[in-house]
């Protein structure tokens, strides 16, 4: 894995690790509090390729999919970007730029029928500090 890769990993991981504060449950329903306890209680290593996401990752074994062991599967239905930043202060959407689509605000969503391309979406968060 080369440095930028490993860097990418290591910032999913805090990010995942993040995910999982319990004063958020009531403000997010039962079905979240549920997921974030048991990711609290399952961790995340070094190792670790975290899925991050709705109900688009929660649905789904990825690690079975790719056939990777490493892959956890952290996604909540209805989580999102947002929620996550006004859950954890301390996290600010980061500017970044893509070719083709310029510089971006932090979060960019990429629509087939007004991009030509399938659907996407980018966020990049970086810890305040």
């Amino acid at each position: 894995m080369n440095k930028r890769a490993a860097v990418i990993v290591s910032a999913i991981a805090v990010f995942a690790s993040m995910l999982c504060c319990r004063c958020c449950h009531a403000q997010r329903g039962e079905l979240w509090g549920q997921r974030a306890s048991l990711f609290e209680m399952l961790g995340t290593d070094s190792t670790s390729i975290v899925f991050l996401g709705n109900s688009l990752t929660h649905g789904c074994e990825w690690h079975e999919l790719f056939g990777n062991p490493h892959i956890v599967n952290r996604g909540i239905n209805g989580d999102v970007v947002d929620g996550f930043l006004a859950d954890h202060p301390e996290f600010v959407p980061e500017p970044f730029d893509l070719p083709h689509w310029g510089k971006q605000p932090g979060q960019l969503t990429l629509w087939p029928h007004i991009h030509d391309t399938d659907g996407f979406f980018v966020a990049k968060l970086r810890r305040k500090g």
